[in-house]
């Protein structure tokens, strides 16, 4: 069939245009179905898009099997690569329990502007949380040191755990990416991040301990507020740019963060 695109230029003939209603209706709603993407990315049965996106919800996290090895209830286990998407919020039921578990290398984990929440609330003047434990909203944990490993995070809320928002302190996790989240009232450390982490974009609020802990770390334009312990706990090889830190017990740690800025801890330009 000749391709229409390349034949040369005539003048159209008219009866071309003297096609009945009908016959134009149909001839649309043929060109629509050929113009139609493959690929429409909406979830299928079984929970996965067919654009290769997993899709998780309470229900899932509940029921298992989300990737090979997942087991029914919390965590929500990663072990394969690939790209995650919440549809919904995970509600924790105690300070105990961990929400999400990376164990793979090359995962992206996207909140989809949805929360991991806890039972934890953090309040008052000075700042106290009403209990504790040792779950997480997401760890990160790739045990892969001759493989270093690509996780991302990003887009949406950890909020009141019984011990971090986030946590990744393997060695294995040298490509972490933390972008859009908001960690707030974790009874420990918002975010306690591996070595030679980003965190981008983010706000870490009114956490029971540090804001933001790690070593070697790239902080841009993250507000870092109220936090009861150390709004950056960190090695002067970690940089900042752009970053508000504000009211946390100490702004900074000693030689914490080469200051590229502005960088504006309390009411001054940080050091």
């Amino acid at each position: 069939m000749p391709d229409p695109f390349n034949e040369p230029s005539e003048e159209p003939k008219m009866k071309n245009f003297n096609a009945s209603p009908s016959a134009l209706v149909a001839a649309f709603a043929v060109l629509a179905v050929c113009a139609a993407p493959a690929d429409a990315g909406g979830p299928n049965s079984t929970g996965t898009s067919s654009g290769g996106v997993v899709t998780i919800d309470q229900a899932k996290a509940i029921a298992g099997g989300v990737t090979n090895g997942d087991t029914a209830g919390f965590p929500v286990t990663l072990s394969e690569p690939g790209t995650y998407r919440l549809t919904g919020n995970l509600t924790l039921p105690n300070a105990n329990t961990t929400g999400i578990l990376i164990s793979a290398a090359n995962v992206t984990l996207d909140l989809g502007g949805y929360a991991v929440v806890g039972p934890v609330v953090c309040s008052g003047t000075p700042l106290v949380c009403n209990s504790s434990g040792y779950g997480d909203g997401v760890e990160v944990r790739v045990l892969a040191p001759n493989a270093r490993a690509t996780v991302t995070v990003m887009n949406g809320t950890l909020r009141g755990m019984g011990r971090h928002g986030l946590i990744s302190a393997y060695d294995g996790v040298g490509g972490l990416r933390i972008e859009r989240v908001m960690a707030a009232q974790n009874a420990s450390a918002g975010l306690f991040v591996s070595s030679g982490a980003a965190v981008l974009d983010s706000q870490v609020s009114y956490n029971g301990g540090h804001g933001i802990a790690g070593n070697n770390l790239l902080l841009g334009s993250n507000v870092i507020r109220g936090n009861a312990g150390t709004g950056v706990h960190s090695n002067a090889s970690s940089v900042g740019v752009h970053n508000l830190i504000q009211f946390n017990t100490l702004s900074v740690s000693a030689g914490g963060m080469r200051n590229l800025g502005p960088n504006w801890c309390d009411t001054v330009q940080c050091p």
